[in-house]
């Protein structure tokens, strides 16, 4: 290093430097022991790019984790003319030739930007309410978001409990010092630390989408190959293609929901693979399948997942507002009280469409949204997804129908997880050498067109792994412990939500609450030709009768729940949804249920038996076996992952409810490992109970049986959550 060429004429952001164009390599990056233009900051590498000062300066990346580049597109080695500009990590640097020698002068990565500098204040704070010294309008921020703070001339940036987090150069954070050159995201909006100065990018809901290089092989086969694409913000974007030809797997590359196994991928140019998750929340997904509960009005769906969606310090008011917006923009104010089930296909794709808005993300994948609708329905579709993409969006659009494809700003055709053509819709037809674009689709020689498209820059890099869904970031646990009120109000109305749901999905769906409700009656019936309607005295099998019959009643009622909306429960745990909420109400709903079928029982049971008295042990009794055979369907439901298997399944995990209850065998005659097998058994404790208390007559609560159960119902919980977690990240996957 020559450090007597450079002549930087400060030390300041602003700093210009100038070398001669006689030869010599001019080293960029982080190390000032080797790099002639020493850079910080978030980003830059050690060594992150060489200029060779020959008569045509070329630029040459050195392998930096963040890549470099030339006016906004990622370079290898090319030739630096002058006027361009070369993006360094969050460094722009302006080229000027001129008179033998080459400038570098530093100028603003972004257009707009504000600086805050914390100068007669202890604190900036940051948030969506006009109280913040900084104030953000904008779904995904919270009302006290954060707050930068200024001591001895440093800054640090502490999270206020916020819904979706603060993140530091692409990790959630609570509280950290803040550094020359570093990164924050909150919500859409981006800042960084320049000079000693707290600066706002004034771009709002922009993401910019670089592929380079992208590959995806499962089980040894090519899904995608050598993928270059770029995707500016606000753009409408149509994937194009036949089946299987990579067009899905594209978009969920893209949206960060599966990993690249070669390739980069670059949101607003810093690398997925660290960014992922200050990003995620600003990437909406609308899969093909309509994820929707077909009990609920359409406008109980948009206000149900606003409260998931938004944060969780947001107003009823804001949120009914922003409910009303969504209608609005999807034109389904006459369907308003109208229920899903009962919502024409077309309405139900909007509604579909609609919920991903409501937190405004910056990039809508749609997956097919075309399918199975008529032409006149596609004209209209085409044209909503237009207005909403002139709202700022950008739509990438996956889909086979081809109608009014010139609303699109460009068209990008995939064929063998190839990109054939990428560019204006008018342009794929000359492009091809065809008359329309119907013909496309019958072409098979991937070499004649893909050759000279393909022929990639770059060479594909391995790449970490991304996440399904990112685990909630320590920084976010350690939010949920300094603010356990907020913490506790959010999970408060999730549960009181996610509650109503359930109860009116129950209620509404008139023909399984009938199946549910004479499921007990009609069990009665049967027990009163087994044993007589006039039965004088009880035998212990009667008893043993009514414990199976609550667990398995209750164990029915449960076992279609979780696994028929899996996919929905994914994506609503991507955008908010508090699992424990979730599960707190998926069991409060089944205890309303079991209470009411509770007291059928015991009401049928006395009207069949005539010497059989009603008695409040026997009613707890009897909700203590349906509850817990609730829960025991509820775990076989999420664990099963499809409706068929969890089915299938049931019976095996029932049936060692008898074998193992003490009916058949009585402890002290089975074996030992049987024995160990009955207290992992509901049936066991509540039997123990029952015999106790009938045929005892001890007092109904004072026996560890109860403990037992108790235990028991807890470790399956447990399971629930664990289960629930895994499927939900990995999609909803079977």
């Amino acid at each position: 290093m020559n450090q007597s060429a450079s002549t930087p004429a400060s030390a300041a952001p602003q700093a210009a430097y100038s070398f001669p164009l006689d030869g010599r390599e001019i080293r960029i990056g982080r190390d000032g022991t080797v790099c002639d233009v020493c850079l910080a900051g978030f980003g830059v590498s050690r060594q992150h790019a060489v200029i060779r000062c020959g008569e045509r300066p070329v630029i040459i990346d050195l392998d930096s984790s963040c890549g470099t580049r030339l006016d906004g597109e990622l370079i290898k080695e090319t030739v630096l003319p002058s006027g361009a500009a070369v993006t360094i990590g969050i460094h722009v640097l302006q080229v000027f030739i001129d008179d033998g020698y080459i400038s570098l002068t530093h100028v603003n990565s972004d257009e707009y930007a504000t600086e805050f500098s914390g100068e007669g204040a202890d604190a900036i704070k940051i948030g969506r309410d006009s109280a913040n010294d900084i104030c953000l309008h904008h779904p995904m921020v919270s009302r006290f978001h954060a707050v930068v703070k200024t001591a001895d001339g440093k800054l640090s940036i502490t999270d206020l409990g916020s819904a979706n987090s603060t993140y530091l150069n692409g990790c959630a954070v609570g509280t950290a010092a803040l550094g020359e050159g570093d990164v924050v995201h909150i919500g859409p909006f981006r800042f960084y630390v320049t000079g000693g100065k707290f600066c706002r990018i004034e771009a709002i809901n922009k993401i910019r989408i670089d592929a380079h290089g992208l590959g995806v092989r499962i089980k040894g086969k090519k899904i995608l190959d050598n993928v270059n694409l770029t995707i500016e913000p606000g753009a409408f974007v149509a994937f194009l293609g036949a089946s299987g030809a990579g067009k899905s797997m594209l978009s969920k590359v893209l949206s960060g929901q599966l990993a690249p196994t070669s390739g980069r991928l670059f949101l607003n140019g810093f690398p997925a693979t660290k960014f992922s998750a200050a990003f995620a929340r600003g990437i909406g997904y609308v899969s093909q399948q309509i994820l929707l509960r077909p009990e609920l009005t359409v406008w109980e769906t948009l206000t149900d997942q606003s409260l998931i969606r938004l944060p969780g310090d947001s107003t009823a008011r804001e949120r009914l507002i922003r409910a009303e917006e969504v209608l609005d923009i999807m034109e389904l104010t006459r369907q308003r009280d109208r229920r899903v089930a009962n919502l024409s296909g077309g309405e139900a794709r909007r509604l579909h469409v609609g919920v991903e808005l409501l937190a405004s993300p910056a990039v809508v994948i749609l997956d097919e949204p075309l399918a199975g609708l008529d032409p006149g329905l596609i004209g209209k579709f085409m044209q909503l997804f237009r207005r909403i993409c002139d709202k700022g969006h950008t739509l990438i659009l996956i889909t086979h129908n081809l109608e009014k494809l010139e609303l699109c700003d460009r068209a990008v055709y995939i064929q063998g997880g190839k990109v054939l053509f990428s560019g204006a819709p008018g342009e794929i037809c000359a492009h091809f050498g065809v008359e329309e674009i119907a013909r496309v689709y019958d072409q098979t020689n991937l070499s004649e067109f893909g050759a000279e498209v393909e022929a990639g820059k770059h060479a594909a890099e391995p790449i970490t792994v991304l996440k399904l869904q990112q685990p909630q970031p320590r920084g976010e646990w350690a939010a949920a412990f300094r603010r356990p009120l907020q913490t506790a109000t959010l999970f408060a109305r999730q549960t009181c939500v996610l509650t109503a749901r359930y109860g009116r999905v129950y209620l509404r769906d008139r023909r399984n609450m009938l199946l549910l409700m004479a499921q007990t009656p009609l069990i009665t019936l049967l027990l009163g030709f087994v044993y007589k309607f006039n039965i004088l005295q009880f035998p212990i099998s009667f008893y043993f009768c009514l414990t199976v019959t609550g667990i398995w009643v209750g164990g029915l009622d449960a076992v279609r729940e979780v696994a028929a909306e899996l996919p929905l429960l994914a994506r609503e745990s991507k955008c908010g949804l508090n699992r424990v909420s979730y599960i707190t109400a998926r069991i409060a709903t089944a205890a309303a249920l079991s209470a009411s079928q509770a007291v059928l029982f015991i009401i049928s049971a006395v009207a069949i038996f005539h010497n059989l008295e009603f008695s409040i042990e026997l009613l707890i009794l009897l909700f203590a076996a349906i509850v817990a055979g609730n829960v025991l369907g509820l775990v076989v439901s999420v664990c099963s992952g499809s409706v068929g298997r969890a089915i299938s399944t049931l019976p095996i995990v029932l049936i060692p409810q008898i074998f193992f209850s003490g009916i058949l065998v009585q402890f002290e005659y089975m074996a030992e490992l049987g024995r160990q097998i009955s207290h992992l058994t509901v049936s066991r404790p509540v039997f123990s109970v029952m015999k106790q208390v009938f045929f005892l007559d001890r007092p109904l609560f004072w026996h560890s049986d109860w403990t037992e159960l108790f235990l028991l119902c807890a470790g399956l919980i447990i399971i629930f959550w664990v289960a629930l977690s895994w499927r939900t990240s990995r999609g909803g996957a079977a």
